[in-house]
């Protein structure tokens, strides 16, 4: 469910639009009205932001620790993701093999935004904080090339 705040002058637009749609029920709807009311929406944003931050960070040291001399982070802050590329010459589409082969799926940065920039999109979203070290130290082996016998699940 969602919300939108629209200027009067654009309502009529917007039911036109919106009449196709399947409507939420009004008890839901109350239910979230009373929910932003009390304040909760804004207690679990802080929450969520928190926790992201947390990720972010540990995410970022756990690049850093495994890979700081092999890799340059080009982004991050925007999103649930901190973008990374190899220092020196490397074949993606090699590593991104290597890292299947061991149960680890990696996201480009091209694949979301065209063009011929790219870069390794890390998520952490997924993740809870404390799994993110094993993670990181998982792909960084790949990275490397060298063997992995542990299978990552969750990547």
């Amino acid at each position: 469910m969602g919300y939108i705040i629209l200027p009067f002058r654009l309502l009529g637009e917007y039911r036109r639009f919106h009449a196709n749609f399947a409507r939420v029920s009004l008890p839901i709807q109350r239910t979230l009205e009373l929910f932003i009311k009390e304040g909760h929406w804004e207690r679990h944003l802080r929450r969520v932001r928190n926790l992201n931050r947390k990720k972010h960070d540990r995410m970022k040291a756990a690049l850093l620790e495994h890979l700081g001399d092999k890799m340059e982070i080009v982004s991050e802050g925007g999103g649930l993701n901190i973008n990374i590329r190899p220092k020196t010459p490397m074949d993606l589409a090699r590593l991104e093999e290597r890292a299947k082969a061991v149960g680890i799926k990696l996201y480009f940065a091209k694949a979301y935004c065209g063009g011929e920039w790219d870069a390794i999109r890390m998520g952490f979203g997924g993740f809870e904080v404390e799994e993110i070290d094993k993670a990181v130290e998982a792909f960084s082996q790949v990275w490397k090339g060298q063997n992995h016998s542990e299978r990552i699940v969750k990547c």
